[in-house]
């Protein structure tokens, strides 16, 4: 069976954001759909392509948004980070 490609259901800015930063678009790639769902959620607040840039690194570095920014209905991601 062919991987599902999990970009084609980004919103635009995420779907950039993550191109750019292969790490982060590997990690993304590796959460559960849950965990992708509520990352999503968290970037309906970012306001410009900065704060979506910082919210991607912020995945790669922390496995959870930088702060300011949370998941929708918190939870702990990937490597125990607890939003």
């Amino acid at each position: 069976m062919p991987e599902h490609d999990v970009t084609q259901e980004l919103p635009l800015g995420l779907g950039m954001a993550l191109a750019q930063n292969t790490k982060a678009l590997e990690y993304f790639s590796a959460l559960s759909p849950q965990e992708r769902q509520k990352f999503i959620a968290a970037t309906h607040d970012t306001h410009s392509p900065g704060e979506m840039r910082r919210l991607v690194e912020g995945l790669v570095e922390h496995g959870t948004p930088i702060s300011g920014h949370s998941y929708e209905g918190g939870g702990t991601f990937g490597n125990g980070y607890t939003s």
